[in-house]
């Protein structure tokens, strides 16, 4: 009977424990979905005014002034970062 006892007891410790456990865990999945609910809504608010800036042309500016700028070279940007050559100090 002892072991019983002893058995039940550990038993009754350990769902105890667990319940503790999920509602702690339950706590903390609400706290992040309403973190995550409103970094969703900062988002819809960023993406609302970045389409209203560039509807606008307000915040890129015009574009007339990036006409004219070659791109990059790229194959030279290329070989400058494969350079073999050591550093002079």
């Amino acid at each position: 009977m002892q072991v019983v006892d002893q058995l039940c007891t550990e038993f009754e410790r350990e769902v105890s424990q667990m319940t503790q456990d999920i509602v702690r865990y339950r706590g903390e999945l609400a706290r992040c979905a309403d973190l995550l609910a409103y970094q969703l809504g900062k988002e819809k608010q960023y993406h609302n005014m970045l389409a209203a800036c560039k509807s606008q042309r307000g915040c890129y500016g015009e574009r007339k002034t990036l006409r004219g700028i070659p791109p990059p070279s790229w194959g030279r940007l290329r070989r400058w970062g494969r350079s073999t050559q050591p550093m002079r100090m």
